[in-house]
């Protein structure tokens, strides 16, 4: 009889709702393996073309061509003959989601289980397109699934949950059909050979770091009939239309003069930036929108903008000299902390406070330039290892 390569099951647990059996019932593929769960805590493991075997929880006793089981912590413990290992809880709630872990344990590759019906559908295709009866991708519903290559999500999902798609770094094609309500946070963050998405009309609802770390991303295109959120002048970028606030860019991202505000984490992780201009227009970036752009090398930041978050700059590596514009009154808490290769900063004199580790980690710092006439008044806003950086220059603010 075939070797039944599973190494792992963790059931992942949803609060609140008891455990209804009827509602696990059912039965999982795995290629040519068939996985039936019956009442009464039974497991029924059949090779498609050969005879099954149960797993019984009341009942212990060996599987001489297969391998033992035993109770241990309120779970069934199975482990092969070839030392491969199932562990199934006997009592818990409701389940969301199921993971299933297949082959070594050092590859962990991870199998995606949907319920379907009463049935739970299990697949590693390179190539994914969702049954018509799902109606959501759950929390985590694919995270780490290295072999999935493209996913076509059809008009019956209502909402694609956080971090859905997290890091599926081999993810280079996404089709989303209209009915799409709902992308919520870091759905699709990390697919690192992500290149292109489209944001169907349906979508009324974006969270945050949707795209974070979508390193091949280069072009995002929102539907025109879209009524919350658009791409306009074909900026490769979502915008939330009620309020021109940019939600998230990419590295081909241009930021029209109309964008009042930067998203947080708008631009998180976006390691192939390496150049932005933020318009006139502009008078906000709120906290994380560039940090991590290890790549970004120029910032051009117009005089419009008046408030900068913490951090939203933070681990740009790659940053060697910044000019801060007129009107800026605060350099917020580690609002440049980590850019490594930092030089020179230019400061205005409309500065008024300057937040904890502001430049925490600016190991290569060398000049901070204020405006002449100024360096008491700065000097009792920097902290006193940064006094003797401080510079005057009459360049203009």
């Amino acid at each position: 009889m075939k070797t039944i390569s599973c190494l792992l099951l963790i059931i992942t647990i949803c609060a609140c709702t008891k455990y209804n059996e009827q509602d696990f019932c059912g039965e999982w593929y795995y290629k040519t393996t068939l996985f039936q769960l019956q009442p009464e805590g039974t497991l029924a493991i059949k090779n498609l073309d050969e005879s099954f075997f149960d797993l019984n929880e009341q009942h212990g006793y060996p599987l001489n061509s297969h391998g033992s089981w035993s109770l241990k912590d309120d779970r069934i413990y199975f482990i092969s003959d070839y030392g491969f290992e199932l562990f199934i809880p006997l009592s818990y709630e409701k389940p969301k989601q199921l993971w299933f872990f297949i082959g070594d344990p050092d590859e962990m590759n991870v199998i995606e289980i949907l319920k379907l019906s009463n049935n739970l559908y299990m697949t590693e295709r390179k190539d994914i397109v969702i049954p018509q009866n799902i109606n959501s991708i759950e929390h985590s519903a694919f995270t780490y699934n290295k072999g999935l290559r493209s996913v076509v999500i059809p008009q019956n999902i209502d909402s694609i949950c956080y971090g859905a798609f997290w890091m599926c770094s081999n993810l280079e094609k996404i089709v989303l059909h209209d009915g799409i309500k709902k992308i919520d946070d870091g759905a699709f963050a990390d697919c690192s050979k992500l290149k292109e998405i489209k944001i169907p009309s349906s979508v009324n609802a974006i969270g945050y770091f949707v795209l974070s770390g979508c390193k091949s991303l280069e072009k995002i295109v929102v539907d025109k009939n879209n009524v919350k959120y658009d791409s306009r002048n074909d900026c490769n970028a979502i915008i939330r239309s009620e309020d021109n606030r940019l939600v998230s860019g990419c590295k081909k991202t241009v930021i029209p003069n109309s964008v009042k505000s930067i998203e947080k984490y708008a631009f998180r992780d976006c390691i192939g930036l390496d150049e932005i201009t933020i318009p006139c227009g502009v008078d906000s970036i709120f906290y994380y929108a560039f940090s991590g752009c290890v790549g970004l090398k120029n910032i051009y930041i117009s005089n419009s903008v008046r408030y900068i978050a913490p951090y939203a700059f933070s681990d740009c590596k790659e940053l060697r000299e910044l000019i801060l514009p007129e009107g800026i009154v605060s350099i917020n808490c580690g609002t440049f902390a980590g850019c490594s290769s930092l030089k020179k900063i230019y400061i205005p004199g409309s500065l008024k406070v300057i937040g904890e580790r502001a430049f925490y980690g600016c190991k290569k710092l060398e000049e901070i330039v204020i405006p002449k006439g100024t360096s008491q008044r700065f000097k009792e806003l920097f902290p006193e290892e940064l006094h003797s950086l401080l510079k005057e220059n009459n360049r203009s603010q």
